[in-house]
């Protein structure tokens, strides 16, 4: 594979880059959607850039043409979001063990909430309480709390993008 001619001063080369420790310390406050905004702008002007992020973040489906060479048949992301879990995970790495996971529902635990009034004190099963008091709240499953770990291995679970099927047109006779 031929590369291509570059008027960079070698010695800037971005696989020698280090970058300063205020930078990092900069990456390491800034916000999750600042830094996606900075990379994706970092991505539309650089060339370089953006197939190096494209190498780390996307993985390729290739097949074979009519004509015998390699085709892209579809890019998609490398990382996803498991359904279950809600940890993020390598597609790549995905096995039969890979996720601990609870397949029953999140429910109230009547006994922790015996002195516990709504009317007085506001409603149990929400997010925040979930979040504040999890041992509040146990898994139909395995009778566990919501912060126990999962009682059930299995395949990390990720959302699977669905192309819009092609609209038929009917004739009308």
């Amino acid at each position: 594979m031929a590369s291509k001619a570059s008027n960079k001063d070698p010695s800037k080369a971005s696989s020698t880059a280090r970058p300063s420790k205020a930078l990092i310390k900069a990456i390491g406050r800034a916000d999750l959607d600042r830094l996606r905004t900075v990379l994706h702008h970092i991505c539309q002007n650089s060339e370089e850039a953006n197939e190096s992020v494209e190498e780390d973040l996307l993985m390729t489906d290739l097949y074979v043409g009519k004509s015998g060479r390699m085709k892209v048949k579809r890019q998609f992301s490398r990382y996803e979001e498991c359904l279950r879990c809600r940890s993020e995970f390598d597609v790549t790495e995905n096995d039969d063990l890979a996720c601990t996971y609870h397949y029953g529902s999140l429910d109230v635990w009547d006994d922790f909430w015996a002195d516990h009034d709504e009317d007085v004190h506001g409603t149990i099963d929400t997010d925040k309480m979930r979040e504040n008091f999890p041992d509040g709240f146990v898994y139909s499953c395995c009778g566990e709390s919501a912060n126990a770990n999962g009682c059930v291995y299995g395949r990390h679970e990720e959302e699977k993008d669905v192309e819009p099927r092609q609209q038929k047109r009917f004739k009308w006779q």
